[in-house]
């Protein structure tokens, strides 16, 4: 081992332990949206979401009223076209520093090749 300045050995090893919060949860994600924060020092913020179609259509009632009562009537479908209406859900946000987006980044491309490899064979 090296010795530091003042005699004692420096440490040539770093040991993590890695523990889950007690509110640890997965999230599923499709994608994710964001951009620098405007703060200092400059962090980056990176919404995390889920995006399905809107399955439900949205729909107007007609209502019978009188002057002593209302009813719900008939249902209206309200007509959208040609138009899909998707949710895109943001469940998690992460603020990281642009040091950390980098690191991250090379993470994950190195797990997404570990994964199309898996994939390949």
């Amino acid at each position: 081992m090296a010795k530091a300045k003042s005699g004692a050995a420096r440490p040539t090893k770093l040991a993590f332990e890695y523990r889950q919060a007690s509110n640890h949860r997965a999230v599923y994600a499709d994608g994710a949206i964001g951009g620098p924060v405007p703060q200092q020092p400059p962090m980056l913020r990176v919404a995390l979401y889920r995006e399905f179609p809107v399955y439900l259509p949205e729909v107007s009632e007609l209502v019978d009223a009188t002057e002593k009562s209302a009813t719900i009537g008939r249902s209206i479908p309200q007509s959208h076209g040609d138009t899909i209406n998707v949710v895109r859900e943001i469940d998690t946000t992460l603020v990281i520093t642009a040091k950390v987006a980098r690191q991250l980044s090379v993470w994950l491309s190195e797990k997404a090749d570990e994964i199309e490899e898996v994939v390949e064979s």
